[in-house]
């Protein structure tokens, strides 16, 4: 329970250093006087990055342990969050994002491992579940607490305390954490068969490209809500920082109950057809985004497709990132 915490914890606490960007889009684009080009190409440039780093980032935690990785991530990330809202320039600001992409990209898959190596195979949907819901949670807590502290202080404000955030329990995971049960005198019960590598990575890629393609697609709607929903609500609403914050918070928020009923209808109807019941999601969710901008005269109407479509997005990454990676662990 105490890895299961701890590591929930701390995935986390990895989104007061990512989605505080989208909170601080309006009050960055106003105050440097940044074109709407600009601030895309900062999200463009995390996200490369983050993409790229999520592919190597497994293969590394395997190099040189997951705790070591997920505590030397955190840290860094701190430390480009500190240099982001240290300057007013651009080309330094684009940089400092870019190099918080590779810094973030090193939570999920350690932290996953970690917890695959610490839970025996029949427990895994249940903790893939359960640990599915920090990233939303996280992403809500973060947009609402630092759209307020924007309103309160200033943007800058909403970079340096999250980078303090993630000290403090970068900490707690590098003192509560270990890799697996054998470092703490247990025996090592869940052996793993998988094998690891460049040239394996590259193997499952071919071998999984639909799952993969899955991951791509579903996290282009997903990262592009991510960074432009605060500043759609106040642009269109006409609402301060803090309220259009917390209005986004309601996407994760419901990605929070999509979850939770994902992983139980997992466990308890469609063990075993997991990759049909996440087919279906993607479906159902491609019919309500393709209808949003009808319902956009209404707001009303686009909130409620909105907390639908968050509710069914997430629900179908916990399958695609979690769920299934966690039940592959012992497979060749």
């Amino acid at each position: 329970m105490r890895i299961l915490t701890v590591g929930w914890v701390t995935y986390a606490s990895y989104y007061f250093g990512r989605v505080n960007f989208s909170a601080a889009i309006p009050e960055i684009r106003d105050n440097l006087l940044l074109s709407s080009q600009q601030i895309g190409m900062l999200g463009t440039g995390f996200f490369l990055t983050y993409a790229l780093g999520q592919m190597f980032s497994g293969y590394l935690g395997d190099r040189i342990s997951p705790r070591r990785l997920v505590f030397a991530g955190m840290i860094l990330s701190g430390l480009m969050n500190l240099l982001f809202a240290s300057t007013g320039i651009w080309a330094v600001m684009f940089i400092a994002w870019t190099v918080n992409g590779v810094c973030q990209s090193t939570g999920w898959a350690p932290v996953i491992k970690v917890l695959s190596n610490w839970h025996r195979p029949e427990q895994r949907r249940k903790v893939a579940g359960i640990f599915a819901t920090s990233y939303v949670a996280g992403n809500a807590v973060t947009w609402t607490l630092m759209g307020w502290i924007i309103v309160y202080t200033n943007w800058r404000a909403a970079f340096w305390i999250p980078a303090l955030i993630m000290w403090a329990i970068a900490l707690i995971w590098f003192v509560f954490i270990r890799d697996d049960p054998a470092e703490v005198g247990f025996e090592e019960q869940f052996s793993s068969n998988a094998r690891h590598g460049i040239p394996n990575i590259l193997q499952n890629l071919k071998r999984f490209w639909p799952l993969a393609f899955a991951a791509v697609t579903s996290g282009f709607i997903l990262f592009s809500l991510v960074i432009w929903l605060p500043t759609y609500f106040v642009e269109n609403l006409s609402v301060n920082t803090g309220t259009a914050a917390s209005l986004s918070s309601g996407l994760p928020i419901a990605g929070i109950f999509g979850t939770i009923a994902v992983s139980w209808l997992i466990s308890s109807r469609f063990s075993g057809r997991e990759v049909y019941f996440a087919a279906a999601m993607y479906s159902s969710v491609s019919i309500l985004l393709a209808s949003f901008p009808t319902a956009g005269i209404s707001a009303i109407g686009s909130f409620s497709i909105l907390i639908l479509s968050g509710a069914i997005l997430y629900g179908a990454a916990t399958i695609i990132t979690t769920i299934i990676p966690m039940l592959m662990r012992d497979r060749k």
